[in-house]
């Protein structure tokens, strides 16, 4: 790359398009500019590299292969970055040449951009970060997943979003440098880092260059998350949690392209293959949609629980006297006192419901879900799920659920929240 003072150069919208591109991804070749940016002429792209790199905006370089030759691989110089971010000039020198191993990795990272971008079919790229950061606390230590790669794809034949992380691997990792990988990834499902961020867990696409090495990076993920799994205790859900992690492993480093088009994938379960990359991704989809069409039909459930109840008044302080309802007077102070007090009072009523009784329990039946004030129960490790209704104070906890599964299955156990005697007094005026 050209060294000396900066000069002031005139730039067309295609220099800067370029530029923006080659800053983005880091590491561009010229075949892949060519593919991304294919309403150019090729050689015009050609002569506009040309122009940038004696200008000082672009680096390039042509490594060595062994049959042919190698495209150009072009990186941004330090002004590049800065104009293309609409930073101040940096100061000091140029950076140096980047390391051949590195301008080969991230080629490798680039052309599965170009590809999905532009080759996938069946899928749109909405979404690929290079290098996102993933901070996160397992075991009291703070921690940080940095894949390679974020994609985030549209399925052109479910119309759905999802998600993956990708990692590229092209023989140089030491197994003891994939085993803190996959050690990474299993604390980062064990502890459901990803519900920060996502819906659902990315998929974990990790793509080297043979079968040995994907099937082993496979094997010792899948024996990390068994054993982060089985840590949890009894309220922990981290063995929940794991189960919502999926990962697909090829061994088509070198042609990116049928990793993307052919059944060429193995996952966690080590099948032997044959599977395709968007079977792998709608893998990990599948326990979000399963736990918010679980969700869907509570809340029709509830619904038409409530709308039972709004039309039937009997039915509503039968519920009352089932689930002892009337004893809850610290739920039922969010209600304001008036229906606190109607409703302790319609519980313990026999016979006909008076007309202002029953308009009463209709409007407050119209703004809560009966069904929402018993105990609550597990929750699903994805809180991004429509919820189906305000938790009462107190009880959303697990001490508090545990209070009230205690109360219910004992009828001679105190309420919480109150005393003895004031609960030995209310049964004796229901008596």
């Amino acid at each position: 790359m050209p060294h000396g003072p900066a000069v002031v150069v005139s730039l067309s919208e295609l220099d800067l398009r370029i530029i923006g591109l080659v800053s983005d991804q880091r590491v561009v070749t010229s075949t892949q500019l060519e593919l991304l940016l294919a309403d150019v002429p090729g050689r015009t792209l050609r002569y506009r590299i040309e122009h940038l790199h004696r200008t000082g905006l672009l680096g390039r370089s042509r490594p060595y292969r062994e049959r042919g030759s190698a495209p150009y691989h072009l990186w941004p110089s330090r002004r590049a970055d800065t104009l293309a971010r609409g930073a101040p000039a940096p100061r000091g020198g140029e950076r140096a040449e980047p390391n051949p191993l590195f301008l080969a990795h991230a080629a490798g990272v680039t052309e599965l951009y170009a590809l999905l971008a532009t080759q996938t079919p069946g899928v749109r790229l909405a979404r690929f970060v290079r290098e996102p950061r993933e901070p996160f606390t397992a075991e009291g230590r703070s921690r940080t997943l940095a894949p390679d790669a974020l994609v985030e794809l549209h399925d052109n034949g479910q119309g759905l979003g999802l998600l993956a992380f990708v990692e590229l691997d092209l023989g140089t990792m030491s197994h003891a440098r994939l085993k803190v990988k996959a050690g990474a990834y299993a604390a980062y499902a064990a502890q459901a880092a990803w519900t920060e961020r996502y819906d659902f867990c990315p998929c974990l696409l990790f793509i080297t260059t043979t079968e040995a090495r994907a099937v082993a990076f496979l094997k010792t993920l899948a024996a990390l998350l068994q054993r982060a799994g089985g840590r949890g205790g009894f309220y922990d859900n981290r063995a929940v949690n794991v189960s919502w992690f999926a990962a697909g492993a090829c061994a088509m480093a070198r042609e990116s392209h049928r990793a993307l088009n052919e059944p060429c994938w193995d996952d966690l379960t080590l099948s032997g293959g044959g599977l395709c990359l968007l079977d792998c991704l709608r893998a990990a989809r599948t326990p979000y949609d399963a736990a918010r069409a679980e969700e869907d039909a509570a809340q029709r459930a509830s619904e038409a629980e409530r709308e039972r109840l709004r039309s039937d008044p009997d039915a509503w302080r039968a519920l009352l006297h089932e689930h002892r309802l009337y004893a809850r007077s610290e739920h039922f102070e969010q209600f304001g006192t008036t229906v606190c007090v109607q409703l302790s009072c319609c519980s313990r009523l026999r016979g006909r419901w008076s007309r202002s009784s029953a308009r009463r329990l209709r409007l407050l039946l119209a703004s809560s879900t009966p069904t929402h004030w018993r105990a609550g129960s597990h929750r699903s490790p994805c809180p991004r799920l429509p919820r189906t209704g305000r938790r009462s104070r107190g009880w959303s906890t697990p001490t508090g659920r545990a209070s009230a599964s205690a109360w219910h299955s004992s009828p001679n156990a105190t309420a919480p929240g109150r005393s003895c005697a004031a609960t030995k007094s209310n049964w004796r005026r229901t008596g």
